[in-house]
């Protein structure tokens, strides 16, 4: 977990790029206890728009609430012991992932979301394998923030989302 948030997904390339487009549909803004099923799309990369072997993978993570699997869905897995979600080796097929997230208790909090996209080849190893990554925010329905115009800054009123 600390690997990939420290480093990213380095296995794939040293660095980051903006050819692969990481995107989280998130709803407009949540309630507390509720669940919500969310789906992470990856775009760009190597062989865009083709499915097949080994073109794609993810890991996900939120400040707040609980990631889940959807029942029944052997492509998305969550490791044992942990709070993340990542892809399973079918579900590296594909580039497009669906899986359920449980509001927190409270909804007076913003959310952050982070999550790393693998947009591979299928071939030659880690060559020409490209990665990026996004960050998300979802705000409960009881959340305040006031956004600096200026400085394009975030930032949280009372109550404190750190409650």
């Amino acid at each position: 977990t600390s690997t990939v948030e420290a480093n990213g997904c380095f296995c794939y390339n040293p660095d980051p790029t903006t050819s692969v487009n990481v995107e989280l549909i998130l709803p407009e803004n949540f309630t507390a206890g509720v669940t919500y099923t969310l789906t992470l799309n990856l775009s760009g990369g190597p062989n865009d728009g083709v499915r097949g072997d080994n073109y794609g993978g993810f890991f996900i993570k939120a400040t707040h609430g609980t990631l889940e699997p959807l029942e029944n869905d052997t492509s998305v897995q969550k490791p044992f012991d942990e709070t993340h979600l990542t892809h399973t080796t079918e579900g590296n097929d594909y580039r497009g992932w669906n899986f359920s997230w449980t509001a927190p208790e409270k909804d007076d909090v913003i959310v952050t979301f982070s999550a790393y996209g693998n947009s591979v080849n299928g071939a030659d190893g880690n060559q020409n394998d490209y990665w990026n990554s996004g960050s998300f925010d979802l705000m409960g329905v009881n959340a305040v923030a006031v956004v600096d115009v200026d400085n394009g800054c975030l930032f949280y009123t009372s109550p404190s989302p750190r409650d």
